[in-house]
């Protein structure tokens, strides 16, 4: 981002859209790289709800 900030500062507006398209397609693999190395779990409502019956069974939860 900074390429585009000095073409913009400079007043080359072809520079700074090209800049910010490759800092932005950087920053897309980035998230991409990340999120796709993290498995998403998607129980995790399903924990919480038979963690909330156990508790109410065991009378820690008032209802």
């Amino acid at each position: 981002m900074i390429d585009a900030e000095q073409a913009r500062a400079e007043g080359i507006p072809q520079a700074c859209r090209h800049a910010t398209r490759q800092a932005d397609a950087r920053w897309q693999d980035m998230e991409n790289m990340l999120l796709g190395g993290a498995p998403i779990d998607r129980t995790g409502g399903e924990i919480e709800a038979s963690l909330f019956a156990q508790r109410r069974k065991a009378g820690k939860v008032r209802s």
